[in-house]
């Protein structure tokens, strides 16, 4: 009699476990799906919101005068503050009608902001400045680094403008109007009730297979965030990869702005890792290690392997990202969203 019973206790057992893991799978798999939503609500969703607010204060103060550049520069870093911590995030309505081009068109080797900052110049008073008109304008000249060319040094160096002509000053009020702009229509199509991106991510919750795409497409700007960090914004600064630094080459060099643009773009991901921390823990928290390896060398000057630790540290967030974070979400990363792009 004790065989039979024997038995059956440990098929039960296997049976329990087999239903135990079967469970836990399950759990996981809702986990993933909730993902998106959570990232949605607690980063891309609010720093979308801060990007518009702090245009639409940009725009104001290109509207109350010109005569102050010292607060016109004061609201360009706030806006460039707003546009780094959302920067990465490359889905959603920022990668619809060429936005993030037009906010930030860099890297610029043919140096198109200067000719189509100039193309609006070439005018007198408000003659050509409508919102169409700069709209229309080339993608170059609509955004922030043409504004950084208005209002800042020409060479890099400590001596900047101390005043703009008039028509100067239109043409700064015309490019923080048509940022402003962006920016609103942006949240619009984000905020939307029912057809809005924040929506579609609620919706998913109840789709699977969509949640698990949505997962895919954030992790990719994770990713991606990475690759264009490693890719782009370093090697000006610090070198790499056989690349001589040269300062003249990074973002936003004008406004002294580089290192900072990459901080901020540090704890933006820092920010997202944060979000999916609860879905994977050990591959996010990993990943964020090294990224506060990168945002400590970053903000500090004086760290005389300042270089060296921030490409190791980046590149090293990279290898969590891309080659085990996937795996313990239990998703895939698609190859597009490593082009850098």
């Amino acid at each position: 009699m004790m065989k039979p019973l024997l038995t059956s206790a440990i098929s039960a057992g296997l049976a329990l476990g087999v239903w135990l893991a079967l469970d836990a799978a399950a759990a996981d798999k809702r986990a993933v799906q909730e993902m998106p939503a959570a990232i949605a609500e607690t980063v891309t969703g609010p720093r979308l919101a801060e990007l518009e607010s702090a245009f639409a204060k940009q725009a104001a103060a290109w509207e109350r005068s010109c005569q102050s550049l010292d607060g016109l520069r004061e609201a360009f870093n706030a806006a460039s503050d707003a546009w780094a911590r959302m920067e990465p995030f490359a889905s959603g309505p920022l990668s619809r009608k060429s936005r993030r081009e037009r906010i930030s068109y860099w890297p610029d080797p043919r140096n198109a902001v200067t000719r189509g900052l100039n193309a609006l110049l070439d005018g007198e008073g408000e003659s050509g400045l409508t919102p169409q008109n700069v709209a229309d304008a080339s993608v170059a000249a609509q955004g922030l680094p043409a504004l950084e060319r208005l209002l800042f040094s020409q060479d890099g160096s400590s001596s900047a403008p101390d005043a703009l002509s008039a028509r100067e000053c239109a043409v700064g009020q015309a490019i923080s109007l048509n940022l402003r702009t962006i920016a609103a229509d942006a949240l619009a199509e984000w905020s939307e009730p029912e057809v809005g991106d924040f929506a579609k991510i609620r919706a998913t919750l109840a789709m699977p297979d969509k949640a698990v795409e949505a997962a895919s497409a954030v992790l990719g700007d994770v990713a991606t965030g990475l690759r264009v960090m490693e890719d782009r914004k370093i090697p000006p600064l610090f070198g790499g990869k056989g690349v001589i630094p040269d300062e003249k080459k990074a973002e936003s060099w004008r406004s002294h702005r580089s290192a900072r643009d990459l901080l901020l773009n540090v704890e933006a991901l820092q920010a997202a890792l944060e979000a999916i921390a609860p879905f994977a823990p050990e591959a996010a928290a990993a990943a964020n290690e090294k990224l506060a390896d990168a945002a400590a060398a970053l903000a500090d000057p004086n760290d005389p392997n300042r270089g060296v630790n921030v490409i190791a540290a980046i590149n090293n967030a990279k290898y969590y990202v891309v080659d085990v974070l996937p795996g313990e979400l239990g998703v895939a990363l698609g190859f597009n969203s490593l082009d850098g792009d």
